[in-house]
């Protein structure tokens, strides 16, 4: 979170981040060139320091600012929704995710969002995370032994995330 709770509203510096961790650090400072601040954030997340999320809703606001949404939006949640309403035909990139060690890990979806255009960001990020988000609940309900899933948080109010995933959950029994 370069920056603290200003991510939220300036979605470009959790797309600065995103990159970054995806060792895709370098792009920062010309991909935001229009920020003043992007050179200050990139070597702020190369000094480390930085506080860490494990925000859904962080992920969102990256995918918004690397289809160029609402770097600087009016109130949190806007640019998310605006990415919702460019969902055309959700698209899972398969080696987009992955469940190591327990977590949920989508450095590697960043790497097929950022040249890409903001419907395609837009159908990936959200066809992707679905298919993470019921992978990794699948996971974890066979080692539990359990088939009951609850999904919950201020993201499942995204209609395609919710209904996205509740499928993808079903049709794994």
């Amino acid at each position: 979170l370069p920056g603290g709770d200003r991510c939220a509203r300036e979605t470009w510096r959790c797309a600065a981040a995103a990159l970054h961790a995806a060792g895709l650090g370098s792009r920062i400072a010309g991909r935001f060139a229009t920020e003043a601040l992007a050179p200050a954030v990139a070597r702020l997340l190369d000094g480390g320091g930085v506080p860490a999320t494990s925000s859904a809703g962080r992920w969102f606001d990256a995918a918004c600012g690397l289809a160029g949404l609402h770097w600087h939006a009016h109130y949190e949640g806007q640019a998310p929704m605006a990415l919702e309403a460019l969902v055309r035909t959700t698209e899972v990139v398969p080696a987009g995710w992955s469940c190591d060690g327990g977590g949920l890990d989508l450095r590697p979806l960043v790497a097929h969002l950022v040249d890409a255009d903001a419907p395609t960001v837009a159908d990936r990020f959200h066809g992707t995370l679905c298919a993470a988000l019921a992978d990794w609940c699948y996971r974890a309900a066979m080692r539990h032994d359990t088939r009951v899933v609850a999904l919950s948080g201020g993201c499942f109010l995204n209609r395609v995330l919710a209904e996205g995933v509740a499928a993808a959950l079903r049709a794994a029994g």
